[in-house]
């Protein structure tokens, strides 16, 4: 294979790694995204699919930064599902507007909701017993309802992929990936090997 000029490698073929890829072919930079397995394997299709704004971070650790830092990212994610901002993503599924919380009795929960109410741009709203999802009727405690969204994991790797398709490779992580080096911690050359088939 013939050496390519890059300036960004990116290692991973998850969310993340292709919403950063989208982010800088947009850019005008040279990059390319390497990924041992399939597109998305392990956490990104794994997950709820869930695009919260760190009420699960104010859950679990009240007034913790990371649940400030990351509250604007339902309006972003917003806009960026209908169209009106970069990357597109119009073409990703989406599985509901909202989803739903259980909060129990418990002290911790009681003050991860106080804190969810206080940082958060979008704010848990309770619901009364009628009001509440079928399977979550009997649940004793308090339900509510959070207005972010809730996509289908697959189809956003779908619709970042199919832009993208030169400038993802497979590689053999384990014998297929060496780097040569310029100097303590400078890169020269990634140097890769085809997977066999």
């Amino acid at each position: 294979m013939a050496p390519i000029e890059l300036e960004v490698v990116i290692f991973g073929g998850g969310a993340s790694g292709l919403w950063l890829l989208d982010t800088l072919h947009r850019s005008g930079y040279r990059a390319v995204l390497l990924e041992a397995g399939a597109l998305g394997s392990g956490q990104t299709v794994a997950s709820q699919g869930m695009i919260h704004g760190g009420v699960k971070y104010a859950l679990a650790w009240p007034g913790r930064a990371s649940a400030r830092a990351i509250r604007s990212m339902p309006a972003h994610w917003a806009r960026c599902l209908d169209g009106r901002q970069q990357p597109d993503l119009s073409a990703t599924s989406r599985r509901a507007d909202c989803c739903h919380l259980w909060g129990t009795e418990t002290v911790r929960s009681r003050l991860g909701l106080f804190g969810a109410r206080r940082l958060l741009r979008v704010v848990p709203v309770g619901l009364a017993r009628p009001e509440r999802p079928a399977v979550l009727t009997a649940c004793p405690g308090q339900v509510y309802r959070v207005d972010e969204q809730v996509i289908d994991p697959v189809s956003l790797i779908e619709t970042l992929a199919v832009r993208h398709g030169p400038r993802l490779m497979k590689i053999d992580a384990e014998h297929g990936l060496d780097f040569e080096m310029a100097g303590s911690g400078q890169v020269r050359q990634v140097l890769l090997t085809p997977p066999d088939g």
